[in-house]
Order: structure tokens, then sequence, then C-alpha cells
């Protein structure tokens, strides 16, 4: 029994994350944001990726998250957690 949001909501709040997301890389890409402004702090990135990389975890160090299992769903999860901490939100938020 899955957890959660069901897949399909997910699968929604994910496309509007990236959409916005490519929004920004395209509006920085045709200089309307200064990139002189734009620093990425190696460290937290790092650590975003070691916490994602936890969520199926294999024994060789690598990862292992099929589709629609449970595994997918929690990254799934912990990505919109984090899309919505930096302020951005899905449909019917």
């Amino acid at each position: 029994m899955r957890r959660g949001l069901p897949l399909a909501t997910m699968d929604q709040d994910l496309a509007v994350a990236a959409k916005r997301v490519a929004v920004a890389v395209f509006a920085l890409s045709a200089g309307e944001v200064p990139m002189r402004n734009l620093t990425i702090n190696g460290e937290r990135l790092w650590a975003s990726l070691m916490e994602l990389a936890r969520i199926g975890a294999t024994a060789k160090g690598g990862v292992c998250r099929l589709a629609a299992s449970d595994l997918d769903g929690e990254a799934r999860r912990l990505f919109i957690r984090w899309c919505e901490e930096a302020g951005l939100h899905g449909r019917g938020r």
C-alpha cells in the first residue's frame, strides 16, 4: 500500500516544479536575471544529493528506486518538500 500522495499527484507536482525551474533557467539564459548574483553552495548541494542517495541505497554504493515503488515515492516527496521550502508550489497547494 502506497503512503503519502498518489503517484499522479506527485508527478503533477514534479512537473510544475520542473516547469518553474525551466522558466527560471530560460530567464537566466535570456539575461533577464543578472548572473553575477548567482552562487551555488557546493556543500549544501552535495548534502542534498547524499540525502537523496540514501533513499534506495544499495550495498555497493549505488541507488535503486524503481518507478512507482515506495522508495520512488519517498524520493519524490523529498524533492517536492525541497521545492516547497524554496517557495515553489504545485497546483492545488
